[in-house]
């Protein structure tokens, strides 16, 4: 008797730290299209779109390091998607969408603005270059920074490099504004940093020990109900 209670306050011990455990973060970039002039400007605004925008279609890229390779149309020197659609563009880099309208997939990119929202790690110091045609903005927030615009270039009309760099080694979260409103190719590839996950949250001390006086107060009182 004495042993299956040992084992069964062990048990419920382990089951309470675990669930207060935190949960790992998912490793993925959240994307948004928005389809036409109609819907969206077909000049990319400074302004991160607002929720009264009604986004065409929604998709999850997931993976590690470098996930900005999109490419598409025509050009000597990029990986090709002839037929210049949502879907071959969001795969031409050899990156996986997932896209929530699939009826979409086969549609042009042209007149499309895309957002791109995540997490990184980027190091002091380092220069961190985006190639893109068309427009391109990237905010970023963390580590003393609130929606700081880092990349402002929202007019050309042809593949150019816009670097950026932070004073700050550590986790920033992300959006990315990208137009493609010119017509074939579309690119948009280069560093962002090192695209993984924070680390899970460590519990304060002070909280670990309020934890453990509760989990042994259980046990106790479970074992003082038993023998009664």
């Amino acid at each position: 008797m004495k042993t299956s209670l040992r084992v069964l306050s062990l048990a419920s011990c382990l089951a309470v730290l675990l669930a207060a455990a935190p949960l790992a973060h998912a490793n993925s970039v959240n994307g948004t299209v928005w389809e036409g002039a109609s819907v969206y400007p077909n000049t990319l605004s400074t302004t991160i779109p607002p929720a009264s925008f009604t986004a065409s279609t929604t998709f999850t890229v997931s993976g590690t390091g470098n996930l900005f390779n999109f490419q598409s149309g025509t050009s000597s020197n990029l990986v090709t998607d002839p037929t210049y659609t949502l879907l071959g563009f969001l795969q031409s880099g050899g990156d996986t969408a997932v896209l929530a309208n699939t009826g979409l997939a086969g549609d042009s990119i042209n007149d499309d603005v895309f957002q791109f929202t995540g997490t990184t790690m980027l190091t002091a110091g380092t220069t961190y270059t985006i190639n893109h045609d068309d427009g391109a903005y990237l905010y970023l927030s963390g580590n003393g920074l609130t929606n700081a615009l880092e990349i402002n270039s929202g007019t050309p009309t042809s593949s150019i490099p816009s670097s950026f760099s932070v004073s700050t080694t550590g986790y920033y979260t992300f959006d990315l504004l990208y137009a493609e409103v010119n017509g074939a190719p579309a690119d948009l590839n280069g560093t962002l940093g090192t695209l993984t996950p924070p680390p899970a949250a460590t519990p304060e001390p002070s909280s670990l020990l309020l934890l453990g006086t509760g989990v042994l107060g259980a046990a106790g009182l479970l074992r003082r109900r038993i023998f009664a």
